[in-house]
């Protein structure tokens, strides 16, 4: 597997353009339009339809993924931390130090812990962009916009937005070239801030205890004797 800078470089700021990628002899379509898939449009997704369910069959067939992570963002911000998925429904963005989040969804919610603050804010998994990950069954073109779909030498990747809300960003999930290993992904949100980030060590089907997604609870304040 190639090093976190070789998959930076393939997902460069610059390597998306319009949604409309191409990288030299490699492959790549992009949908535009509306909020839902235009038939013609759908139809021209179709040349990667193998490439698409196998991708769904992966995805499915999870029961856990354990993962070392690497986070960078275009400012230069750079995170890791430890990635757990357990499908269906579960999953846990755990943080190292210096940074203080910890992110945990399950039962149709997401909780953001901010340690330092000692806040938690909750919202649906539905209002998340990776919150499709959980789902008992993904399926991308009834469930979800694909807007793009990327095919290079190392690499697959697949890029989808919410069907509701599209405006409120899109996520590319990256593959190995055999789709047997979600090795990556990019995050842009709503005000188009890029976030890619890249898995190692990755793990699959390990057993995981419950207790890693249970909900964070606050720090317990210490009373004060008057």
């Amino acid at each position: 597997m190639r090093s976190f800078h070789n998959y930076i470089r393939y997902f460069t700021v610059t390597a998306i353009i319009s949604s409309l990628v191409a990288f030299g002899s490699s492959a790549a379509y992009a949908v535009s339009g509306g909020d839902n898939i235009a038939q013609h449009e759908r139809d021209k997704l179709l040349i990667y339809q193998h490439d698409m369910r196998k991708i769904e069959a992966y995805l499915n067939g999870l029961t856990t993924f354990v993962a070392d992570f690497t986070q960078a963002t275009e400012d230069g911000g750079l995170s890791k931390g430890r990635f757990y998925l357990s499908r269906p429904g579960m999953l846990r963005w755990e943080y190292h130090p210096p940074a203080e989040i910890l992110i945990v969804a399950k039962d149709n919610l997401l909780a953001y812990y901010d340690k330092e603050l000692d806040e938690i804010s909750y919202i649906s998994i539905d209002e998340a962009l990776a919150g499709f990950l959980i789902k008992e069954q993904i399926n991308f073109i009834d469930d979800m916009r694909v807007t793009a779909f990327h095919k290079k030498d190392d690499y697959i990747g697949i890029t989808v937005t919410q069907q509701e809300k599209p405006q409120e960003g899109n996520i590319t999930l990256v593959f190995n070239k055999d789709i047997t290993s979600l090795v990556g992904m990019e995050v842009v949100d709503a005000v188009g801030k890029r976030t890619m980030i890249s898995f190692d060590h990755i793990v699959h089907r390990k057993p995981l205890a419950k207790k890693l997604f249970d909900f964070p609870r606050k720090k317990r304040k210490r009373r004060t004797r008057s």
